[in-house]
């Protein structure tokens, strides 16, 4: 399925943000980075997520919000985050829809994945390795 330069459906979104679940739609967001990873708990999530909180300021200066993210239920992305402390937004994907719909769905397990959506529309999605911020935020530029 063709995604760059379509506009994202209206999905739900579970999110953690500030110790706290809220439930938005991705027609709540105007430029959104989306970060997937493969599982709750494993040292390359705590490595990943650390890497964007440490960039976090960096997104927010240019109204970036950055939502990361896997196949796993809200309370576990809570219990989650009650060790690794990570500076943004975390979302839930139990029933795998999200993940499903960016092609980073292996068998019920999130591969790495970054997508960028600007006002709606999809503008970059990479499987399968995981980007750098500062990377993603060369490419965020570049797709305006």
């Amino acid at each position: 399925m063709k995604l760059i330069n379509t506009v994202v459906p209206d999905l739900p979104l579970t999110i953690l943000r500030d110790n706290q679940f809220v439930q938005a739609n991705f027609s709540d967001y105007n430029r959104l980075v989306l970060v997937f990873y493969p599982q709750n708990f494993e040292t390359t999530t705590i490595t990943t997520l650390m890497k964007y909180s440490k960039q976090i300021n960096r997104f927010s200066a240019q109204n970036i919000q950055v939502l990361a993210g896997s196949i796993e239920s809200a309370f576990n992305i809570y219990a989650f985050n009650e060790q690794a402390k990570a500076k943004l937004d975390l979302f839930a994907d139990k029933n795998a829809a999200i993940s499903d719909y960016f092609g980073v769905n292996d068998k019920g397990k999130c591969i790495h994945g970054v997508v960028i959506i600007i006002n709606q529309v999809i503008k970059f999605v990479g499987v399968g390795a995981e980007l750098e911020p500062r990377v993603v935020l060369d490419l965020f530029e570049q797709l305006q």
